[in-house]
């Protein structure tokens, strides 16, 4: 696939980095179905583990997110930080590296009802230099990139991404409620040497959620569509599930994300997910 994204990934992170890159149709998206934009104020950490088809890589490597929303009403405030770490510790020796990916600023109003109606979101991410990749190897990039590709543009750096969506939900009863949205992204490759260094994508996800006494179980499916490129593998699925519970202010959370269309499925088995998410009221 000759796109700025993967001759980006060439210069910059190696033969390694880029292989990887280069089999997949590369889309993205800042806009988390799962990250709710109602409700109080308040303060998550997400947390992921991929599993590469015959990787060899130690069980401390994966990425993560700190994020939050803020404020009450219709306006929301929006925040996001991604972090990532590959290591590798096999019969050829070691080596590891991390990085801080770009963060995510933006706003979302929100109907004035919880969880009903249409509401939506601007944001942007910050671009980070290629000085937040610590270490010798490109394996902190790839965890990110393939860990999470609906936000896969969090872990290229020098790379700025505007970012829309537009949702839908609705509640069927008082335990469960459907949310659907669509997204664009724009990436600014910047300082790339190539005239043509913006990328755009399109996507799509429905979600539905049960609330229950002091537990909660969601599943959702999301598409990307890569507008920029006409080669093969423009599009793909992924199946996502969570359940956790809800103690208080605090709601711990397992859950899964599998591949289920596109050249992803032939890279990564499944992601394992670990979250928190602490309400701060208001």
């Amino acid at each position: 696939m000759n796109t700025p994204i993967a001759r980006w990934t060439i210069a910059r992170w190696g033969p390694l980095a880029a292989a990887l890159l280069l089999a997949v149709p590369n889309p993205g998206t800042a806009q988390d179905i799962s990250q709710e934009w109602t409700g109080p104020s308040n303060l998550s950490l997400e947390l992921a583990r991929p599993f590469f088809d015959g990787g060899d890589f130690t069980a401390f490597s994966g990425l993560g997110y700190v994020s939050g929303i803020f404020g009450s009403g219709r306006t929301r405030f929006l925040f996001e930080v991604p972090f990532a770490r590959g290591a590798t510790d096999g019969e050829f020796g070691s080596s590891s590296s991390s990085m801080i990916g770009s963060p995510f600023v933006g706003v979302a109003w929100t109907n004035e009802e919880e969880r009903r109606g249409v509401s939506g979101s601007l944001g942007a991410r910050i671009p980070v230099p290629e000085d937040f990749v610590f270490g010798d190897d490109d394996f902190a990039p790839v965890f990110g990139v393939f860990g999470d590709p609906d936000r896969l543009e969090a872990f290229l750096t020098e790379t700025a991404t505007l970012s829309g969506a537009l949702r839908y939900e609705h509640p069927f009863n008082e335990r469960v409620f459907f949310r659907g949205q669509i997204d664009a992204d724009v990436l600014f490759f910047i300082d790339s040497g190539e005239s043509d260094a913006v990328e755009a994508f399109t996507g799509w996800g429905g979600l539905v959620r049960w609330d229950g006494d002091g537990a909660f179980v969601s599943g959702q499916v999301t598409g990307r569509f890569f507008l920029t490129d006409d080669g093969d593998g423009r599009v793909w699925h992924q199946l996502q599930g969570r359940g956790g519970l809800a103690l208080g202010a605090v709601e711990p959370w397992i859950g899964f994300r599998v591949p289920i269309q596109g050249e992803m499925l032939e890279p990564i088995d499944w992601t394992l997910q670990l979250g928190m998410q602490v309400n701060l009221g208001g």
